[in-house]
């Protein structure tokens, strides 16, 4: 699998340096962040079975495997699924080793574990890549978004469902057609496509261009601007109204 492409005909390379080769890097692997070599071979194998060239998996396999070792619960490690979080961040254009980095920090530090990331990032990432989060810092916001609703919701998985939820509804149809309408009977002539491009220019995402908005809207509320002020003096009623509204 690593060496076919270039060798994969040439069976007295692959028994002499394509094996030498692969047998170096799971040793390495194990001399920098320990664990077994079956963990080792499994996240590279996970890495070329995502589709990753054998020259990305060698420059990639350390924070990989260093992530799967962090990830293991219960004795239990998943080379193949921090694989997959491997290619995913190649593939939102994301350095490998930093974008690793983070999200381990940030499971670290937070109550969204890092093996909630390994398990969840996958399949949030493309959403939020098409919400328009990008770089770092739009990974940053992701992992921001996910502690934040992890220690709101009853369970991890509940969180990283929350996310994903915002994610999509900030650019489907059906949110587009209302903020459309609302634009409409605001006086704007923007409409909501557009708001989350020109948002998009100013490094925004579409996440928050929606809550920059909804602030705008709430600023502009004399009602509910009633209701901070008594709650902002410690009225208890009024801060549950604020939550409502």
């Amino acid at each position: 699998a690593a060496h076919g492409e270039a060798r994969g005909a040439d069976t007295a390379w692959l028994q002499r340096e394509g094996m030498a080769q692969t047998k170096a890097l799971a040793l390495a692997l194990v001399q920098q962040n320990g664990g077994s070599s079956d963990l080792a071979l499994d996240t590279m194998a996970g890495m070329l079975a995502n589709g990753m060239s054998w020259a990305d998996v060698q420059k990639n396999a350390a924070a990989t495997h260093a992530m799967a070792r962090a990830a293991g619960e219960n004795g239990q490690y998943d080379g193949a699924a921090a694989a997959k979080l491997a290619k995913t961040f190649a593939d939102n254009g994301l350095d490998v080793a930093r974008a690793s980095q983070m999200a381990a920090q940030s499971g670290m530090q937070g109550t969204f574990e890092i093996a909630n990331m390994v398990r969840d990032l996958p399949a949030l990432l493309p959403d939020a890549k098409a919400a328009g989060f990008s770089g770092e810092a739009g990974l940053a916001y992701l992992l921001s978004a996910l502690q934040s609703a992890s220690n709101k919701a009853g369970s991890p998985d509940e969180a990283a469902n929350n996310v994903k939820n915002v994610l999509q509804k900030a650019l489907s149809a059906d949110t587009t057609k209302r903020m459309d309408k609302l634009l409409k009977t605001s006086g704007s002539k923007a409409d909501w496509q557009k708001m989350v491009l020109d948002g998009q220019k100013q490094g925004k995402n579409a996440v928050q261009v929606l809550a920059n908005f909804a602030q705008t809207l709430l600023s502009k509320d004399k009602g509910f601007q009633a209701v901070k002020a008594r709650a902002d003096k410690g009225d208890e009623a009024a801060k549950q109204q604020m939550a409502t509204m």
